[in-house]
């Protein structure tokens, strides 16, 4: 159970690396031919390792108190990159049964307790320590070196129901690998504070240093902490693309259906924040349980249950104008909700984030057609038919990226005033809406014509319709809800009608262009820049990445820009504003939801992601979000928006590939509403 040295794996084995500062430790190696591999929890960066970014809700000491202090903190050590974590403690005179040590999330957040990790599929528990270790059956003595108690919780988090081994660490100067069994349920290895423990629900691992065995003030030095098991299915990438994308597929849901408010239903903005919910990965997660549903991942009634919560908790929360205690008004949400249902700090009410929740409810109103999924019907058709849209109408004919109760007037300065997918779904849906208001509280169908077309020549030789930032996203929403029978035709525009199938797969093909043109920054085959979380300097924000050709405006005039489009930032302690135009961070979605447009091309860069980073995550939610190949950053974190758009492109295309819709296409043109407003735009169906 326990080697010296750096105790390499055995033969054949796949290894879970916990938290990213113990990635940088981990090496690709193989023996006797076979290689290892392995994979990431946690999803941080290796500035996670120096204790540079926010650990709150994933690790931390506990114990302080009395007299009594525990401390983490980064330590450099010649033989671990890029060092090694120290915990110290020191203990108050009288502490003579007094506990100190460390915690760390299994899986999400601490404190979102149903988020748990699944023991039951890995075989071993590892961690790398200064000195020489070695397990103990019983309780030990008072001992010259320092006596660990390892404890494994379950959602409950509490001693008191753990299960647990000592570990005796002599002073040294090499380094020891403990090697525990995993089944926390296995009752001839594991002891236990009262019944054993359910290795499906695993939460929080503990290392407890005890006052009674140990000295009144010492520090450990640990590395390399993993979970390591033989090669199962989801470690390896299918050979076939079919099975590949139903791996990715699958595990992409499993964010939306895990990590859901365990009450209100709610989508959390992303996988590694407990206390952010946002509006528009709500409506990702109403169409993910379309596919959920669809593709057999959780079963119908399943899936109709949990739409029923996420529908019923959105029409309870309270709307109106006050600045606080509300969910969002006049029908719209917030951009973000706290765990409540409630406004989140002073955040705007969200126009697209409001549209992208209806359009994941409308695809639900379809879907769910069977006479027992009535309720689900009636409980979207209410949240479609009072979101009032004349109100968010500006006097120009635009509608206003959203509005704010601190605000003078409310309404923000930015308006839908060009194209991108989001300015076409608010469109689309308001004229939609039409036939539920009387005729003073319509929207013209002519908003579909007011906002700027700007063309702009790729190097390639396309001409297409371009977007303000270069971004996938903006060229790629519409497809997930509509289908190339819906879009691959002119619309009915009195000067400049765009079949705008064909204006995304002319982006499409100049983002790949552009990408494998700079092979230095985005790798073998990376492509399809996005909006994701990326690095500036030494600050991480989720900007828009693009790819030119792009426009941009002066006194009014709009023109062609053939550079990235700059976005300009404020950091910390420094309020000039600095364009940013580093392009160099690849979001794993960006590919994968053009797949419908360059299905090998998508196809080619997830299984070079497979194959090129650490983002895989099979015992959790497949891809994290983001890396630049060029500098080796990498974002481990699921975001909603993102990983939303990549599972229902998948979904629509392994469908299409059979000659039928996926479940979000069939589920939103199932709707008469969005049939009415889609013939107004681009005319009788053919």
């Amino acid at each position: 159970m326990t080697t010296d040295g750096d105790g390499g794996s055995p033969p054949g084995v796949f290894v879970l690396v916990l938290l990213a500062f113990v990635t940088g430790c981990i090496r690709f190696t193989g023996e006797r031919g076979r290689r290892l591999y392995r994979e990431a929890v946690a999803t941080f960066s290796d500035r996670v390792k120096t204790f540079q970014t926010d650990l709150s809700g994933w690790i931390g000491p506990f114990g302080s108190g009395g007299g009594n202090s525990a401390r983490l903190s980064h330590r450099p050590d010649e033989s671990t990159t890029p060092g090694c974590l120290e915990m110290s403690w020191r203990f108050a005179p009288a502490a003579a049964d007094a506990s100190l040590g460390m915690w760390l999330s299994l899986r999400g957040p601490l404190q979102s307790s149903h988020v748990v990790l699944d023991l039951s599929q890995w075989d071993w528990l590892a961690f790398r320590v200064k000195g020489r270790a070695s397990l103990l059956q019983e309780p030990p003595s008072r001992h010259e070196g320092c006596v660990i108690r390892l404890e494994v919780t379950d959602e409950r988090r509490s001693s008191h129901h753990a299960a647990f081994r000592y570990i005796v660490v002599e002073d040294g100067d090499q380094w020891s690998t403990v090697r525990l069994t995993a089944n926390i349920g296995d009752e001839r290895f594991w002891r236990f504070t009262a019944e054993p423990l359910d290795p499906r629900r695993a939460k929080e691992l503990r290392l407890v240093v005890e006052r009674r065995f140990n000295r009144p003030a010492g520090r450990l030095l640990l590395d390399d902490i993993e979970l390591i098991r033989r090669t199962r299915p989801g470690d390896i990438p299918p050979r076939d693309d079919d099975a590949f994308l139903d791996q990715v597929a699958r595990a992409t849901f499993r964010f939306f259906w895990d990590y859901a408010h365990p009450t209100l239903g709610l989508c959390p903005d992303r996988s590694t924040w407990h206390d952010l919910y946002q509006i528009a990965g709500t409506g990702f997660e109403l169409s993910a349980l379309c596919v959920g549903a669809d593709r057999g991942y959780v079963s119908r009634r399943q899936a109709a249950d949990r739409v029923r919560l996420i529908l019923s908790s959105l029409l309870r929360l309270p709307q109106g104008p006050q600045r606080t205690g509300v969910g969002g008004y006049r029908g719209f949400f917030y951009h973000f909700l706290d765990p409540r249902g409630l406004r989140k700090s002073q955040c705007e009410l969200s126009s697209i984030d409001s549209a992208l929740l209806l359009c994941g409810a409308m695809a639900c109103r379809g879907y769910f057609d069977r006479p027992e999924e009535a309720d689900i019907r009636q409980m979207a058709r209410r949240l479609f038919e009072r979101t009032d849209w004349r109100w968010m109408l500006r006097p120009d004919g635009l509608f206003s990226h959203g509005w704010k109760p601190e605000l003078p007037g409310g309404f923000l300065r930015a308006g839908w005033n060009c194209y991108t997918d989001e300015t076409y779904l608010i469109c689309l849906l308001a004229i939609a809406a039409n036939s539920a208001r009387p005729p003073e509280q319509r929207v013209p169908v002519d908003v579909f014509w007011r906002w700027q077309r700007v063309k702009v020549r790729a190097p390639g030789g396309d001409e297409f319709i371009a977007s303000w930032p270069g971004s996938m996203y903006c060229h790629i929403f519409a497809s997930l809800f509509l289908p190339p029978e819906a879009l691959d035709r002119p619309d009915r525009h009195p000067a400049q009608p765009i079949n705008w199938w064909q204006n995304t797969l002319k982006y499409c093909r100049t983002n790949y262009r552009y990408c494998r043109s700079h092979p230095e920054l985005y790798g073998e085959a990376g492509w399809g820049l996005s909006a994701c979380e990326g690095r500036v300097g030494n600050v991480t924000i989720y900007r828009a990445y693009g790819t030119p050709p792009v426009f941009g405006v002066r006194r009014g005039q709009f023109f062609q820009l053939d550079v990235p489009q700059p976005s300009r930032w404020r950091f910390p302690g420094d309020d000039r504003p600095r364009p940013v135009t580093d392009n160099s961070v690849v979001a794993v979605y960006g590919a994968a939801s053009a797949i419908n447009f360059l299905p090998q091309e998508a196809i080619a860069a997830l299984r070079w992601y497979r194959r090129a980073s650490d983002l895989w995550r099979s015992a959790d939610c497949g891809f994290g979000d983001a890396f630049a190949p060029s500098t080796g950053f990498r974002n481990h974190a699921v975001f909603a928006i993102d990983a939303g758009p990549m599972l229902i492109a998948i979904d629509n295309y392994r469908a299409r590939r059979r000659g039928r819709w996926g479940a979000v296409w069939r589920g939103f043109m199932a709707n008469p509403e969005i049939r009415a407003a889609h013939k107004l735009i681009y005319g009788p169906t053919r």
